[in-house]
């Protein structure tokens, strides 16, 4: 079988920083829809956000850092084909492990998930009318669907002490989505996840207010989240999302009507986001060869 790839070298570079000058605060900015605390630098092409926690061990304890551009990128509509790239180049971290206990989807808990294990960490790209992630900001769960005009789409890949890495390609929820798709975690999905390495999606995901669009687990067998250049595509106007690991189409679903159903949202384009989240004290993600592309 073929595989199916895409780079950057079939579209049109249209905005691109290899942080050899530094993390540029005209175009970067930290402030990304409220995740608590972190810094971001860089030097010699690669940029380090850091983050770190002086919280006691207890459920859900973490620790965040991100940045984003300051300003829209991609396509005016997203019109035609827009692609997101970013190489995560190494994560290390100090201290101790924190986050005593949280369950695989993302629900705090009193002790360890019998089958996914402790959550170590997670790493996410994000296209967006905001600069944020799924479940974050204007689309946080405490504010009804019904009212959301904003919209954001994202890979991310979670690790786990068990389970592993496990990839999800999800949207934020949209009014009559709870109508329409079932919530996961319910009917033994917890129990069947770690043998099946399946999910059979659109799922929603109640505790990241998400859509999960599709979910794969460790493509490439080696447990290892860092080290690959990762992408985030939209094609057909917006209508087709998918997202690649080192240049590989690794999934691809129908998203019509996801944008244009908030009427010129992304009339200007849209923003990129990137952030890191850890359950050890202290925590560094370096990155490398940020591109945005498209035709």
């Amino acid at each position: 079988m073929t595989e199916l790839r895409m780079t950057r070298s079939d579209l049109n570079v249209l905005f691109s920083d290899n942080f050899n000058q530094g993390f540029d605060p005209d175009i970067w900015t930290t402030d990304v829809a409220g995740w608590p605390g972190g810094k971001v630098t860089a030097d010699n092409g690669s940029a380090h956000m850091e983050a770190s926690t002086s919280s006691p061990a207890g459920p859900g304890i973490m620790a965040y850092c991100g940045f984003a551009t300051r300003n829209r990128q991609f396509t005016p509509h997203l019109a035609g084909t827009n692609l997101l790239e970013l190489t995560l180049v190494d994560y290390r971290h100090k201290g101790p492990f924190l986050n005593q206990y949280m369950t695989a989807d993302g629900a705090s808990s009193d002790h360890e998930d019998p089958y996914s294990g402790n959550y170590l960490m997670g790493f996410s790209l994000a296209i967006g009318t905001f600069r944020g992630l799924v479940g974050t900001g204007p689309v946080v769960k405490s504010i009804p669907a019904e009212t959301y005009i904003n919209r954001v789409v994202q890979i991310h890949f979670d690790w786990y002490s068990k389970f592993g890495l496990s990839y999800c390609l999800n949207r934020n929820l949209l009014s009559g989505d709870k109508e329409k798709i079932r919530v996961w975690g319910k009917n033994g999905d917890k129990e069947k996840w770690p043998s099946t390495h399946s999910v059979d999606c659109p799922v929603i995901t109640i505790p990241g207010n998400s859509i999960s669009l599709a979910v794969k687990h460790d493509p490439l067998g080696d447990n290892t989240g860092w080290g690959h250049c990762y992408g985030l595509l939209l094609t057909d106007d917006g209508n087709s999302l998918s997202w690649l690991l080192d240049g590989k189409l690794m999934d691809t679903v129908d998203i019509s009507g996801f944008f244009s159903s908030s009427p010129d949202c992304v009339a200007g384009g849209a923003f990129a986001t990137i952030v890191g989240g850890a359950s050890y004290q202290q925590n560094v993600w370096s990155v490398s060869d940020f591109f945005i592309s498209g035709c």
